[in-house]
């Protein structure tokens, strides 16, 4: 294998990220991350990259810096005089407290990029008597869902863990990413008493937690229908089936429910009925199957 075509196979990898910026290489470091290199793989490595970057490895097992510099050796240079092409370089303060940062986070439970917490959505969390008990009652429910996120931003357990990915996620943006797959990601799933959930996000310019309406569920599985900040009508298409049973019958319920306060019509089909809805989105259903619905914005809405 040639030392280009390995190094090509490399920044396949990073091309997953999305493509590199348009700068020129010394103005960005580039990150690898590795678990208990030796210096020489390390060297070799770098060798393959392209002159004039320096690479930086962070090391996850061992919460270790190290920094090459890859020099440009001009050509027809002889041997003895040409050096080194890859000399180990003291790694800058700021991007080496940005990596040990990030190795934090990366070996903070549970280890790994991806972090998903889970929490139940009660009188502990939220610190009062009154509890929602269903994702219904929070998506798409202004004063609510602020009322949740409070709670959710107040835990000292979890506030730690949110500042610190907020920081990886700014921070690492300074990096061009070698094999960072995928990038560093902090959720919560809030679980509800009837079953249902919903997950919150990290939102790195704040530092807070973000509700992520599209992930809502009910306790059977279907998406929560609810009016995005542009007014339009999110989570709506598709079927929605529902188990016949006590907390497949409340999930419909409070679908239906949430249809009625969306405005959009349901109809059997068959029915002759012309109703107009919000965004001119319509569900419907047959009376030998009442437990399923099928939605979907009318032609030419």
């Amino acid at each position: 294998m040639t030392r280009q075509f390995a190094w090509t196979l490399l920044l396949a990898v990073a091309g997953l990220l999305g493509s590199l910026p348009a700068r020129s290489a010394t103005e960005q470091p580039w990150l690898m991350w590795c678990q208990r290199r030796t210096t020489q793989q390390q060297a070799a490595i770098a060798a393959l990259a392209p002159a004039g970057i320096t690479l930086y490895f962070g090391d996850t097992s061992r919460n270790q810096v190290h920094a090459w510099l890859v020099r440009q050796i001009p050509a027809g240079t002889d041997a003895a005089t040409r050096g080194e092409r890859v000399l180990p370089v003291l790694p800058s303060p700021g991007y080496r407290d940005a990596i040990l940062a990030a190795m934090r986070y990366y070996n903070a439970g549970p280890i790994g990029w991806q972090k998903t917490l889970t929490r139940t959505v009660d009188a502990r969390l939220l610190g009062r008597d009154t509890v929602p008990t269903s994702v219904y009652a929070v998506v798409g429910a202004g004063r609510s869902q602020s009322a949740l996120i409070a709670a959710l931003q107040a835990r000292a357990a979890d506030s730690g863990l949110v500042q610190l990915a907020a920081r990886v996620q700014r921070e690492l943006a300074g990096f061009h990413g070698v094999n960072l797959l995928p990038a560093p990601h902090l959720e919560v799933r809030l679980s509800f008493a009837d079953g249902s959930r919903v997950d919150a996000l990290v939102d790195a310019a704040t530092a807070r937690w973000a509700l992520d309406p599209l992930s809502a569920r009910d306790a059977v599985g279907n998406a929560v229908p609810y009016v995005d900040n542009d007014g339009k009508i999110r989570g709506l298409g598709g079927q929605f089936i529902f188990a016949q049973d006590g907390a497949g019958d409340a999930a419909r319920q409070a679908f239906l429910q949430r249809l009625a306060r969306l405005r959009v019509p349901v109809d059997e089909v068959g029915e002759a009925r012309a109703k107009s809805g919000a965004g001119d989105w319509r569900c419907l259903w047959r009376q030998r199957d009442r437990f399923k619905y099928s939605c979907f914005r009318r032609t030419g809405a």
